[in-house]
């Protein structure tokens, strides 16, 4: 008796050593992402901090706002550029599928400029959504020497407000 039982106790212990847990995110869930200003306050393009060289003090006061309907909204807040491409929940709708963040644009008047953003999550809590766009490296368009441009890893880091 004390063999089979030493034998069980054997076993468990193999299987929980051996099995290893696949880490739960908490909050990967579209109820976390929803019902929030979500405020820009980190940009790297491959791991350099890009921020105040890519945006202007008027795109940082913006908010991401991704509403229960689907509808995805840029808030652009107290001050604009100038130059903001229009999204707003007539036009632009947010969705997370498994790991990636899908945000698609359809200007019914200007269809070339359609498109969808297919970020990767890497982090979604209640108070931080960090996502990554991943460009690949653009080899249709390398120079003479064959150099090509790429692949970018863009993250963004906001905090909700």
């Amino acid at each position: 008796m004390k063999k089979i039982l030493l034998f069980l106790v054997l076993v468990t212990s193999v299987f929980s050593i051996s099995c290893k847990k696949i880490p739960d995110v908490p909050g990967r869930t579209t109820k976390t992402i929803v019902g929030k200003n979500w405020k820009l306050t980190a940009y790297t393009v491959n791991g350099v901090d890009e921020l105040s060289n890519n945006y202007e003090p008027c795109d940082l006061d913006d908010h991401w706002i991704f509403r229960a309907d689907g509808k995805f909204i840029l808030d652009h807040k107290n001050t604009t550029c100038g130059d903001e491409i229009l999204f707003d929940g007539d036009i632009a709708t947010w969705s997370i599928v498994d790991n990636k963040l899908y945000v698609m644009n359809e200007f019914t008047e200007e269809p070339d400029m359609n498109f969808t953003m297919d970020f990767d999550i890497l982090n979604l809590s209640a108070k931080i959504l960090k996502i990554v766009l991943i460009i690949p490296e653009d080899t249709e368009n390398a120079d003479d020497e064959g150099d090509a441009d790429g692949p970018y890893h863009l993250t963004y880091t906001f905090t909700a407000q």
